[in-house]
């Protein structure tokens, strides 16, 4: 099997950070965890640039992937977001999402 990371680079809709933190913390980690190839996922607070552009996205959740297919895990998470199967939340603005490999 091999390692892949799955960064998720997200914003809360406006005025709605704690309860997307909420809901990411309590509710959405436990429905990810549940996802076959998902091992560890970290999130993080995204702070500054080195410049002074304006930074895109506020928080980044970095999921660990054990597995020989990525591509079925992205599937298995858009599937499970878009049916209904996690309880996705109003607070969650659009996500971005970037798989990478270590060479």
């Amino acid at each position: 099997m091999a390692d892949y990371k799955l960064l998720v680079y997200t914003n809360a809709a406006p005025g709605q950070d704690d309860a997307f933190n909420t809901w990411y913390d309590d509710i959405h980690l436990g429905e990810v965890y549940q996802v076959d190839g998902i091992s560890t996922a970290l999130r993080y607070d995204i702070l500054e640039k080195a410049d002074d552009d304006v930074l895109p996205h506020r928080y980044l959740a970095i999921y660990e992937l054990s597995t020989d297919d990525p591509q079925g895990v992205l599937k298995e998470l858009s599937r499970r977001a878009r049916s209904g199967v996690f309880n996705m939340s109003p607070s969650l603005a659009d996500p971005v999402l970037t798989l990478i490999k270590q060479r």
